[in-house]
């Protein structure tokens, strides 16, 4: 059962409120704040590692705001101004669902608010936040990056052969 869109988009100021007061208990920054890329409306925290970037991102299109996706995306320093996604995935995804805002009708049922939205939302950011961990250590890089389970840079482009190259220097 789909939330209906008025709700989603009411509670759409919640749910970054939260989702931004939860990354920066964990040490995240806030990079971009509602910037407009586009037809689309963009937040984005980073967590600096040095050598790589653990970063959340929000996003919606400004026509839709009831249909907000945050997600978490491991990306890897190439250079001083350059950067390489290795993987990324939806917080819904991770909760096990295909769209941010279809839920099984009981569940749908307790979201009838737009602050049990916001926090059902949040809380599924905060679950997704251990997905960073595989990608925690040079040498997890290296081994997730020889998995085609994931949606960043394909095995056996120049991208991928950069990344493995830089991991194996930093090692």
């Amino acid at each position: 059962m789909f939330i209906s869109k008025p709700r989603a988009a009411a509670a759409l100021p919640a749910t970054l409120l939260g989702v931004e007061r939860l990354l920066h208990s964990h040490g995240f920054h806030s990079i971009v704040r509602s910037e407009r890329v586009d037809d689309r409306y963009l937040w984005r925290w980073d967590r600096d590692r040095s050598w790589a970037i653990d970063r959340v991102e929000a996003v919606y299109r400004v026509q839709r705001p009831h249909d907000l996706s945050i997600s978490v995306v491991a990306t890897l320093r190439l250079g001083a101004e350059r950067e390489l996604t290795l993987d990324g995935v939806s917080t819904h995804f991770l909760a096990g669902r295909l769209l941010p805002y279809e839920f099984p009708l009981l569940q749908a049922l307790r979201l009838r608010s737009p602050e049990r939205i916001a926090a059902r939302r949040v809380a599924e950011t905060e679950r997704a936040l251990p997905w960073f961990e595989q990608y925690a250590t040079t040498e997890k890089c290296l081994a997730r990056l020889k998995s085609p389970e994931r949606n960043g840079v394909g095995i056996g482009t120049r991208p991928h052969a950069d990344a493995v190259a830089r991991l194996e220097a930093l090692r």
